[in-house]
Parts: C-alpha cells; sequence; structure tokens
C-alpha cells in the first residue's frame, strides 16, 4: 500500500473504499491476518 494514500486517509484527504476499510478492521481484529493471507 502506498505511504501517500495512508497518509491522506489519516489527515482526511480522501476516503477509504469498502475494500481497504474492511481489510483493515480484519488486521485490527486479528492482527496475524496479513500472514493468513499470505499463506493462501
Amino acid at each position: 500500500m502506498n505511504l501517500d494514500t495512508l497518509k491522506n486517509w489519516d489527515q482526511s484527504k480522501s476516503k477509504r473504499n469498502a475494500q481497504a476499510a474492511l481489510l483493515i478492521k480484519l488486521v485490527q481484529r486479528f492482527p496475524d491476518m496479513i500472514e493468513r493471507l499470505n499463506a493462501v
């Protein structure tokens, strides 16, 4: 993910799309989610 994208979200310069928002929620709830996804 592009660092500028994260900065824009953090500074409310742009909105997250639904897919990105869901992925962020999943990672917050399941910190090992990225490792799980890489294993697939």
